[in-house]
């Protein structure tokens, strides 16, 4: 990439930060692009308890999300990054996914 950019012309990069990208996660259709690349159960329900896991909230009151994904867990940006994947690649349920957010 570092040779395109110096060699090829390109006259500009673009960098986009998605408002609430984390917070808007479809937990089940990001479990199903991750059951199109993984057969371990174990990692993919590993992978669904940090996506449900509950939040503590200051005033010490528990919420499970249905969506989302928790900021400062390390998978979180992996997870990010195959959910917008397959939300940007010819995949069915691009419109869903892109819709929601």
């Amino acid at each position: 990439m570092t040779l395109n950019l110096q060699f090829k012309g390109y006259g500009y990069i673009v960098e986009a930060d998605i408002k609430g990208f984390f917070d808007k996660l479809d937990h089940e259709w990001l479990m199903d692009m991750l059951k199109q690349r993984i057969d371990d159960k174990a990692i993919l329900n590993l992978i669904n308890q940090w996506l449900k896991a509950r939040i503590k909230s200051p005033d010490g009151v528990y919420t499970k999300p249905s969506s989302g994904s928790p900021q400062g867990v390390i998978i979180s940006p992996v997870l990010a990054n195959i959910y917008l994947h397959h939300a940007t690649s010819g995949s069915k349920r691009k419109r869903r996914c892109v819709a929601e957010q």
